[in-house]
């Protein structure tokens, strides 16, 4: 019975949301980025100079399911005269072939990227790459301390501050308000996360809240929820 009052409040929202439609185009991203093959979770930094997304397609690794789909890799395409340059793999040492890599979050200077990494070094954790400005590519990934990856439960989306010092994520670990939650992490002056803080009731229900994004000021959080209107 609550499932379906709830599909029916769905209903009204959808009414009411109708009543206002927003003036938007979409546009395809074309050949350059796209392929025939799954691309998704794109991330672009405040400059809009680069964009970088996850792919599932031949160059990414050996086929990792009987449906025949390919492993994930993440790739980067570079904006010049306005325009999305073609994509490429962004390599080593951030892909590899040993399973699924995948963007999940971008600071908004590009400096500092959120990855998941879902093989045998590591199932099911998030994980940063700094860039070395120096040299224009991002170092070894390290896994975040376990105040962040929870040994149950998965951790499966992230955004990060401008100065690197605030981490929101998404998990289903146990003791939230339901589903997937958001968490607050800060950087402790040892480099360590302190443990998370549920961002509460007011952004968290009972059912999923994911895919946090930070704008740079890092003043409006924007994330994706089925327990909202």
């Amino acid at each position: 019975k609550a499932d379906v009052n709830r599909e029916i409040q769905n209903c009204y929202n959808a009414k009411e949301i109708m009543k206002y439609p927003l003036n938007v185009t979409f546009e395809n991203l074309g050949p350059n980025v796209n392929s025939p093959y799954t691309d998704y979770y794109p991330f672009i930094p405040a400059d809009e100079s680069v964009l970088l997304y996850n792919t599932r397609r031949p160059e990414g690794g050996n086929l990792r399911n009987a449906d025949g789909s390919y492993y994930a890799s993440v790739y980067s395409s570079a904006v010049k005269d306005g325009a999305f340059t073609k994509a490429r793999n962004i390599g080593s040492p951030v892909s590899n072939d040993k399973g699924n890599v995948e963007v999940i979050g971008l600071s908004a200077s590009a400096d500092r990227l959120l990855l998941y990494y879902d093989n045998p070094d590591g199932t099911g954790d998030i994980y940063l790459a700094e860039l070395d400005k120096t040299k224009g590519y991002y170092k070894k990934p390290f896994r975040l301390d376990d105040n962040v990856n929870a040994m149950r439960g998965y951790e499966i989306a992230a955004a990060i501050t401008a100065d690197g010092n605030m981490l929101i994520f998404a998990s289903n670990r146990a003791g939230g308000e339901g589903g997937v939650d958001l968490y607050r992490s800060n950087r402790l002056p040892t480099g360590k996360w302190s443990p998370p803080v549920n961002l509460g009731k007011e952004i968290n229900t009972i059912y999923d809240e994911d895919f946090p994004s930070l704008s740079p000021d890092g003043k409006m959080l924007y994330f994706s929820s089925k327990g909202h209107a």
